[in-house]
């Protein structure tokens, strides 16, 4: 088979797909086992601060906000540190109006602040239907081609070029960012202390071809990835202040017997 023709079906395949909508993408974390702790924690639904939610959504199957709440749980779970993830309505949601009981020991509250990709312009872009029609048939004369006629050589010339060039610069690789921001607020409900009242900021950062770079697949990835770098920042404080929360709760038992 041709070369030429695999690495036409190629770029016509790699066209088509970048024209759909793609699921979310993420490495999902697994479940933990419970530690000896046992907290409990009610988390508010994740609000969306985003200026951009709208040409988010455009290239997701479902609403991203929805599965990036899941992960959120799903995270919580990954640390092994809560035996109950009491899900409740964010402030901002009609049905607020939620209580606590004495057994939830963390009030968790997460904003999603930026959500974005960067895709470069194209600067070397495909060739287009005009750099396809030879002189004789922009004038009307759709009879057959002389190719001794050096008009028609010329032409055949420049489809070979502007083909060759145009491929060339859609399969070289350039730069796909994906920033991901959110605000955390973590409260002790015990005591009424803020743990955590952080924003958290990453942006991940890959290289693709141009004819893919701005596919909803690309986009997808580097959001996702980005995202889990949030995560793991978040998950690395959470884990350090229940901590010092279990230092802090034992010593004041001790100072008390």
């Amino acid at each position: 088979m041709p070369k030429r023709f695999v690495t036409g079906t190629l770029l016509i395949g790699i066209l088509i797909a970048g024209c759909g909508k793609t699921r979310f993408h993420y490495n999902y974390p697994k479940r933990a086992t419970l530690k000896s702790e046992r907290y409990v924690i009610a988390c508010q639904r994740l609000t969306d601060q985003c200026e951009n939610a709208g040409e988010i959504k455009k290239i997701f199957e479902t609403d991203p906000l929805v599965e990036m709440d899941r992960i959120l749980q799903m995270e919580l779970q990954s640390t092994g540190l809560f035996q109950n993830i009491r899900r409740i309505p964010s402030p901002a949601s009609k049905n607020s109006s939620v209580s606590l009981d004495q057994n939830t020991d963390f009030l968790l509250g997460c904003s999603l602040e930026k959500i974005c990709w960067k895709v470069p312009k194209h600067k070397t872009p495909l060739p287009g239907l005009d750099d396809f029609l030879s002189p004789r048939l922009l004038k009307g004369d759709f009879g057959p081609l002389d190719l001794t006629d050096f008009w028609t050589q010329l032409f055949i010339v420049k489809i070979f070029f502007k083909a060759k060039d145009g491929i060339e610069g859609a399969c070289k690789k350039t730069e796909v960012y994906g920033d991901v921001g959110m605000h955390v607020r973590l409260t002790d409900r015990h005591n009424g202390q803020i743990l955590i009242d952080k924003s958290y900021a990453s942006r991940y950062s890959e290289k693709r071809m141009k004819i893919n770079c701005d596919s909803p697949a690309t986009k997808a990835k580097v959001i996702g990835q980005a995202l889990k770098m949030v995560m793991n920042d978040f998950k690395q404080d959470l884990i350090n202040s229940v901590e010092k929360r279990k230092c802090y709760v034992q010593v004041a038992k001790s100072d008390s017997e």
